[in-house]
């Protein structure tokens, strides 16, 4: 079973991931979801990003991928609200080893 709540894995630069993730409690059908989402990261990989949010969240269903090329070349207004999420993400990355691995 899953939330239902969105989310998407992205790379802002070359080993640099973060997730953003629709908050519980959040009203469905908003017009833009981001503005109802918190970012975490950031990760060192995809891969650490996504074992990092099933490690601590429930399952959302389902992510969507945004690679640096495509970030780059997302129209101004979406980039702006994912880049100002990223520029504060909620606590998490303490504990990261320089390999990416989570220390709890």
């Amino acid at each position: 079973m899953s939330t239902g709540l969105e989310c998407f894995v992205v790379e802002r630069e070359k080993s640099q991931w973060f997730y953003i993730l629709e908050q519980n409690g959040s009203p469905k059908g908003c017009w833009d979801w981001l503005d109802y989402a918190d970012a975490f990261g950031p990760f060192v990989s995809e891969e650490v990003a996504l074992k990092h949010l099933f490690n601590h969240h429930a399952n959302p269903g389902g992510h969507s991928v945004i690679r640096k090329e495509h970030f780059d070349a997302w129209p101004t207004s979406g980039k702006e609200k994912i880049s100002g999420l990223m520029d504060h993400p909620m606590e998490c990355s303490k504990g990261v080893d320089k390999y990416g691995i989570f220390w709890i």
